[in-house]
């Protein structure tokens, strides 16, 4: 019996240009706020720089970069206000995601972010930070895989890359980071498999505030909580 023998058609220029870029955001190849030079870019991977302006133009409709007039394009930046939005948003569509999930898909969540955690420990143990910042992402999005709500899902994916540029941010220059994002990723398991969600959803509260509290440097702010949604 013949197998598919049907010819895939090969990724764009482009496509290949924007995911090669859009990962090196993600995983801090480019830094914070650094410039994105198109010839230097189009050097590094061997293509010309129209590939290379198309996908910026992509990254910038996503917001991962921003072109400032007569200056360039950069990775982009948060200002305070837009961590305490981002992180406002995030809370909202986690909080909805988890307990909808748990309400259509609780044994399949639960699978899943029992294997995730363990991962974790792994990660942990064999001083894996780029493995535990992969499952961090995993953990998360596992929320939306079993939320059965399409839009919600969409929703999530808008803020994603930008919430993985942030994790490596954050966590890599402070080790000692994973170790409590670790406690906290253990605990809204457990609340959850307890059925204990309300349990689930303070401690998820309480994790985003730390990434906000980190990411705006500051020691105090004003708590983001489910109610507050």
């Amino acid at each position: 019996m013949l197998t598919d023998q049907k010819i895939k058609k090969p990724k764009s220029l482009t496509l290949l240009a924007l995911e090669k870029i859009r990962a090196g955001i993600t995983n801090g190849d480019y830094p914070l706020g650094s410039p994105l030079y198109e010839k230097a870019l189009a050097e590094q991977f061997g293509i010309s720089k129209t590939p290379v302006r198309e996908a910026l133009v992509q990254l910038q409709r996503e917001n991962l970069v921003v072109v400032q007039p007569h200056s360039g394009t950069f990775v982009f930046e948060l200002a305070d206000k837009e961590v305490t939005e981002l992180c406002e948003l995030r809370l909202i569509l986690e909080s909805n995601a988890l307990q909808l999930a748990m309400r259509r898909q609780a044994g399949r969540l639960l699978v899943e972010l029992h294997d995730i955690v363990e991962g974790m420990c792994v990660a942990i143990r064999d001083k894996e930070s780029d493995e535990y910042r992969r499952l961090d992402a995993r953990f998360h999005a596992a929320f939306f895989k079993h939320c059965g709500n399409a839009y919600l899902a969409g929703a999530y994916s808008m803020i994603d890359a930008k919430l993985q540029t942030l994790r490596v941010s954050l966590i890599a220059p402070i080790p000692s980071l994973l170790d409590v994002s670790l406690d906290e990723h253990l605990r809204i398991a457990k609340a959850l498999k307890d059925s204990e969600i309300e349990v689930g959803l303070k401690v998820l509260s309480e994790h985003i505030k730390r990434a906000r509290e980190l990411m705006r440097g500051l020691r105090e702010v004003e708590p983001v909580t489910v109610e507050e949604m």
